[in-house]
C-alpha cells in the first residue's frame, strides 16, 4: 500500500512539473521608483519570459540607462528594441514620444522565433 501511495505521489509530481515550468503573463502592478536625485514617479514591469518592459501611470515606456541609473522616457534603437531616450521620466517632459512604445522589427521578429522554438520544445518534450 505504502509503494502505490509513493508512486502516486510521484505521478502527481510529474504531472505539475511541466506546467510549472511554463512561462506566464508577470505584472508588479503600479510602484514607486525613483531616480538618483530622488525624485520618484509610478511605474509597472509587466511582460513574460520573453519580453518584458516598464511603464508609466500615463503609459508611456520607459527604460533605465545603466551608465547614469537615471530612467528614461523609450525610444527605438536601431535593431527595434528600446533604448533612453533624452528625457528623463518625471522630470523632463516626454516631448515627440508617444506612450504604449512597442518593440519593433528586428527584434520583434527575434522574441517571436524564441516563443516559437520553446513551444515547439515544450510540445516536443510533452509527446516524448
Amino acid at each position: 500500500m505504502k509503494t502505490k501511495k509513493a508512486h502516486l505521489q510521484l505521478f502527481c509530481c510529474f504531472l505539475l512539473v511541466p506546467s510549472m515550468l511554463l512561462g506566464s503573463q508577470y505584472d508588479t502592478r503600479m510602484r514607486e521608483l525613483s531616480q538618483p536625485n530622488d525624485v520618484t514617479f509610478n511605474a509597472r514591469l509587466w511582460g513574460d519570459e520573453f519580453a518584458w518592459q516598464h511603464e508609466t501611470e500615463d503609459g508611456y515606456t520607459i527604460i533605465q540607462d545603466r551608465t547614469d541609473g537615471y530612467w528614461y522616457y523609450a525610444t527605438h534603437g536601431l535593431d527595434g528594441d528600446y533604448v533612453p531616450g533624452n528625457y528623463k521620466v518625471a522630470i523632463d517632459q516626454p516631448v515627440g514620444i508617444s506612450p504604449h512604445l512597442r518593440r519593433v522589427d528586428p527584434i520583434r521578429s527575434e522574441i517571436q522565433a524564441r516563443m516559437e522554438q520553446s513551444s515547439i520544445q515544450f510540445n516536443t518534450q510533452r509527446v516524448s
